[in-house]
């Protein structure tokens, strides 16, 4: 279907500049830069339309997504997610207002999510941010039953390098005590395999993740265990840490409360080098002062 993107782009009454994009955002069709803008905040956008539209709707990024905090219904790439497909009808006789409802929608999602001080979306949609993020693509599980207790865990792993495969390294990290651990077919066949010290926390209020195209370091996680977890929390954690080898890795599991309800689980892992502090006491030895 031959369309003027271009034209209809910079028809949208929010639209104040369209510039084509010479470069590949997402296979083949067409890309633009637009400056769009909704309730006095300007947004520098791409658009990608693919040559399957209409079938496919376009695929719409900030382009500067690393100057903006992380928020509701944006990943860690910058994309938007402004529509719900499931149940979604689409009129394939106007694609002219199909691009421009789309623009509409991704400003609508944009201008609700930024101006939300509470971050409710993101918070409610937590995990699907946390798995936009780069890793190290490891096949993962967890099981920890949530009591507001902070617990020692055995993490296990299969490595891909002792096995001569490219397939997804196996890791699962376990409560030793629960019941799943006689029974699920995966830890069954990591047990024997190397295993290592982790530890879960509970933390009092929730974390924002990263920023868009930007990282945590070890300092940034020791900031939300200090910020969000509770006095006797960190008490017991600390505590427990000292007793726990600083191996070559380390996972830490932690768990907020969601604004809805319930909790979100989340984890993070760490590689050390020789002089390495432990990660969650900021010199090697968890505790130790800086005097």
């Amino acid at each position: 279907m031959s369309i003027d993107i271009f034209t209809i782009l910079q028809g949208h009454p929010c639209v104040s500049l369209v510039d084509p994009s010479t470069k590949d955002a997402g296979g083949a069709g067409q890309s633009f830069h637009i400056h769009a803008h909704k309730n006095g905040h300007e947004w520098k956008l791409i658009i990608h339309v693919s040559d399957t539209f209409p079938f496919d709707l376009p695929k719409i990024s900030i382009e500067n997504a690393a100057d903006y905090q992380a928020m509701g219904h944006i990943d860690w790439h910058g994309d938007v997610c402004y529509i719900d497909k499931q149940g979604l009808v689409i009129d394939y006789n106007r694609t002219q207002d199909l691009i421009l409802d789309c623009v509409d929608e991704a400003l609508e999602t944009l201008d609700e999510n930024f101006n939300d001080p509470h971050k409710v979306e993101l918070q409610n949609d937590f995990k699907s941010y946390w798995e936009s993020l780069p890793s190290l693509g490891f096949k993962t599980t967890c099981f920890v039953s949530y009591d507001g207790n902070v617990k020692e865990l055995t993490a296990y792993r299969d490595s891909r390098n002792e096995r001569k495969t490219k397939k997804t390294t196996c890791f699962a990290v376990v409560e030793d005590d629960h019941g799943i651990v006689n029974y699920y077919y995966l830890i069954n066949t990591l047990k024997g395999k190397k295993a290592e010290k982790s530890i879960y926390i509970p933390l009092d209020t929730p974390a924002t993740p990263p920023s868009p195209k930007q990282l945590w370091t070890a300092a940034d996680i020791a900031n939300v265990f200090e910020a969000s977890a509770t006095t006797k929390v960190k008490e017991i954690a600390l505590n427990l840490a000292k007793k726990q080898k600083w191996s070559n890795y380390f996972t830490i599991i932690f768990s907020h409360p969601r604004s809805d309800s319930g909790h979100v689980i989340w984890g993070v892992q760490f590689h050390r080098k020789d002089t390495a502090p432990h990660p969650l006491g900021g010199c090697p030895r968890i505790g130790c002062s800086n005097e």
